[in-house]
């Protein structure tokens, strides 16, 4: 969390506002990452004096020392071995129903992909829907709201924003963060890291789609995607 959390701070202080959204993306992938492997390393950062000692005052010392680090186990375990498995409890069963969420979420896509007709289009297929939340895209798959005509302009440039979702995988990053959620929900960096992640994505989409900058395009885009039918 500490780790995240110093990472994240440099990302929002100096990086945040800049234009260069792929460096970006990859910082934040790194640094949700890399929290999770800078805990493992091991600094000796001084190493005791070792001094002969008589093998019988040697084994004696062991004995006792044993014999006392025992008990304390015993005496610190019998008055924490309820709290202690109680706290196990709770985070176990938060990661579980984290993981019923993001299954459920899978086959829900699995369900739209052979409940509605697909129509191939070069390396991605397009799923013709008329559900609640489309346009949006998942790996190969771009799943279409009907309201919106493929052949105005508006329609080619938000499929032409799907299209670089598709092209620059975000799907994978979705599925790592999504992932890091289930194991570290307590933390909430990376919560804050999936939040930038997306935005991120869709800045990446807008700017692939709109080649010109221009903001009222960008603006009917936007509202042809929240209200298709409108």
């Amino acid at each position: 969390v500490i780790c995240s959390a110093i990472l994240y701070t440099y990302y929002w202080f100096v990086l945040r506002n800049k234009q260069f959204h792929q460096y970006n993306r990859f910082y934040l992938i790194g640094i949700s990452v890399l929290s999770w492997l800078v805990p493992f390393i091991e600094i000796d950062i001084a190493k005791e004096q070792v001094t002969a000692v008589p093998n019988v005052l040697y084994y004696a010392n062991v004995i006792a020392e044993k014999n006392s680090s025992i008990e304390q186990n015993v005496i610190i375990q019998s008055s924490q071995f309820s709290m202690d498995n109680f706290l196990i409890l709770i985070c176990i069963s938060v990661s579980f129903l984290f993981i019923v969420k993001f299954i459920k979420s899978l086959l829900n896509i699995r369900k739209l992909i052979k409940q509605y007709p697909l129509i191939k289009m070069a390396n991605l297929y397009l799923v013709m829907t008329d559900v609640k939340g489309t346009p949006f895209s998942f790996f190969k798959y771009i799943f279409w709201n009907t309201s919106i005509d493929l052949n105005s302009e508006v329609g080619k440039k938000i499929l032409a924003h799907e299209v670089a979702h598709v092209d620059e995988n975000h799907s994978i990053d979705k599925l790592l963060i999504e992932l890091q959620i289930v194991i570290g929900w307590f933390n909430p960096i990376v919560w804050l890291i999936r939040n930038e992640l997306y935005l991120i994505h869709e800045f990446i989409a807008d700017q692939k789609s709109i080649q010109n900058n221009d903001t009222s395009v960008l603006a009917e885009l936007l509202l042809a995607s929240a209200y298709p039918s409108q």
